[in-house]
């Protein structure tokens, strides 16, 4: 029973773990500040499900299309350079 009730526990911990946002730009080791360089989503701090598979938010997860134009800044890096996405 004790097995059980932890291979539940893990099983639940990775579907708890399986929505998550990009909102922070690392760039050669700096983190900067949520959606600075990345745009916002209408839902960006909800982690509910895309409930429609065929919807055309399935793939932007809700583009903010309300956002002030330009709003989101264009990162400069260096060719080479190391560069990732902070998961919240």
């Amino acid at each position: 029973m004790k097995a059980f009730l932890a291979a539940l526990a893990i099983v639940s911990a990775q579907l708890a773990a399986a929505h998550y946002t990009l909102p922070d730009l690392i760039a050669n080791g700096t983190t900067f500040p949520d959606w600075v360089y990345v745009r916002t989503t209408q839902n960006h701090y909800s982690n509910a499900p895309i409930t429609d598979v065929n919807s055309t938010e399935f793939r932007c997860y809700e583009l903010d299309l309300n956002a002030t134009p330009g709003q989101t800044q264009i990162a400069t890096v260096e060719a080479g350079s190391t560069i990732g996405f902070k998961a919240v």
